[in-house]
Formats: C-alpha cells, structure tokens, sequence
C-alpha cells in the first residue's frame, strides 16, 4: 500500500458514500381537483372559527371541607395550598387543596382553583385576573360601543363555560342585545347560536321573530320557534306539527304563546301580503314571456 498521502486519498474516495436522490414524482393536478380540496381546506377552517361555546348549567361553588385540624391553628398566617400538577389532567378535574390558617383542610373555592390552574398549566390568552372590562363600569361602556362579539369572545378566554361570571357577563350582552335589537352583530358568528339558546330558554323570542318577519327570514323564525318548543314542552303551541307550513307555525306560537302579539300579528300578516304580490307578479312575468313564445 502506498505511503504518499495523496496516492491515499485517491484510492480512499471510493469510501465516501454517494447520496442517491430519488426521481421527482409529479402529479397533475386538474382545476375541478384543485378547487374542491381548496374548498375542503377553508370549510375546515369555517367550521373551526364558527364552532359555537358549548352552554353548560351554572356550576355552584362548593367547597367540602376535608380535615380539620386544631393543633395547627396558628401555625402560620398564610394559606397552603397543594396542587395536583400531573401531566394530562384537565383542569376541571385536577385535584387542589387549601390548609386555612385555622387547621381546616378543604377543597379550593372556584376562584382559587382557576387561579392555580392557570399558573401550572396556563392557557393562551387568560389572565391569573379577570382583566378590569368584566367590571360592571366598563362592561356598561364596551356594551354601549357595541363591543359584543370582542367581549362574548374574551369570556370565552377567560372563564369557563359553567363560571358564574361567564354566564354574568354573557347573560348583560344577550340582554343589551336584544334590548337594543342588535342582531346583526352577531348573526353568521359563532356566538348567535347560543344567544339564541338564551333567548328561547328564557322565552324572550319575540323581538327576534318579530326581525326576522321584516328581514324575509321566515326560516330561521320557524327555527327558533321549534327550539322555543324543545326546550318548553309545556307551551301550547308545541303541539303544532313541523311538516306544516312555516307561515302556520309561527301563527301558532302568535296566537298562543307570543308576549307582543299584536305586533307580531302585524308583521306576518304584511309579509303575507308581500308573498302574495310577489307571487302575482312572478305569475305575470311568466304569462308574459308565454305570449310572446
């Protein structure tokens, strides 16, 4: 074998491994393919930016006490509090307990468990404190400003959905909402179906059908009336069978178990009227061109 060094290294390159590049592989892809997996793509998209807040029933806050302990009664000033930290726990079901100053060991208060939670496993965008625009004065400005769909989307950040102050705050903008007839707001938004939960279980759905009478939105008037009837089985007007006509059904509930009938009375039968007119005419314009075939 050769001494020389470069005789060495010219013999040795065989050594160096030679990286093999597989064939690119090309696909055609046709426009129709093209535009229905871009369609796919942003309707996944939709559905994850409009996915609606779940309404859950108002969680109450209860503390069961665990221990109590006399003899450490005046050990300390301070609360100790002990924090389940395990990984992949959610929070709703993660485990924290306070020792009281006087001895008394017990589960944490609603507002001391989210606050732990939030330091050990903290979430995007909430805050260890509520932020000050929950409070009654700056709620009240944001409301006025029509602010609704940023603060029903802050709570939701911030506070569970069975939080007393979730449902404090979203209960204040329905009400400014449909005080003010603000629907617009949060039409086509992921907040309008629960706003209009809200408004059925507390049976406050007439200024909403009332709109939706002198928007031509007779569907959705139809809509709310039926989950007006699911979730108040005992309203008169539940009785109505669906597969009648629309028009029907929301004569049905004006007749029997609308609070601003008179109105709404009103209301359906102009729009009756414009239905008939419109069907004239398009009965007039089909005549028409008949004639002149």
């Amino acid at each position: 074998m050769s001494t020389n060094p470069v005789e060495w290294r010219q013999l040795n390159t065989e050594l160096i491994p030679t990286p093999e590049f597989a064939p690119p592989q090309k696909d055609k892809m046709s426009r129709r393919w093209c535009r229905i997996k871009l369609l796919k793509e942003f309707e996944d998209k939709a559905n994850e930016k409009l996915q609606m807040p779940p309404v859950v029933k108002m969680r109450k806050d209860e503390q069961k006490v665990l221990d109590i302990e006399p003899a450490l009664q005046g050990y300390s000033d301070a609360k100790f509090v002990f924090t389940d930290i395990t990984y992949g726990v959610s929070n709703k079901e993660r485990l924290v307990v306070v020792r009281d100053p006087d001895g008394t060991l017990r589960e944490a208060s609603m507002q001391e468990h989210c606050r732990l939670s939030q330091l050990y496993v903290p979430m995007l965008g909430r805050q260890l404190t509520p932020p000050p625009m929950f409070q009654e004065e700056y709620l009240k400005l944001l409301l006025e400003q029509g602010e609704y769909e940023f603060i029903l989307d802050r709570a939701c950040v911030q506070f569970e959905p069975d939080d007393p102050e979730y449902h404090r705050v979203t209960q204040a903008t329905y009400d400014h909402i449909d005080n003010c007839r603000k629907y617009e707001t949060l039409r086509s938004t992921r907040h309008f179906g629960p706003f209009a939960f809200y408004l059925a279980w507390h049976k406050q759905i007439d200024n909403l059908i009332l709109e939706s009478i002198h928007t031509d939105r007779l569907d959705e008037a139809v809509a709310l009336i039926q989950l007006f009837h699911i979730l108040n089985p005992e309203s008169k007007s539940a009785s109505v069978a669906y597969s009648s006509q629309p028009v029907q059904i929301v004569q049905a509930y004006v007749e029997s178990d609308a609070v601003k009938k008179s109105m709404l009375e009103l209301a359906l039968q102009t729009f009756m009227e414009l239905q008939k007119q419109r069907q004239e005419v398009e009965e007039g314009i089909q005549k028409a061109h008949l004639c002149k075939v």
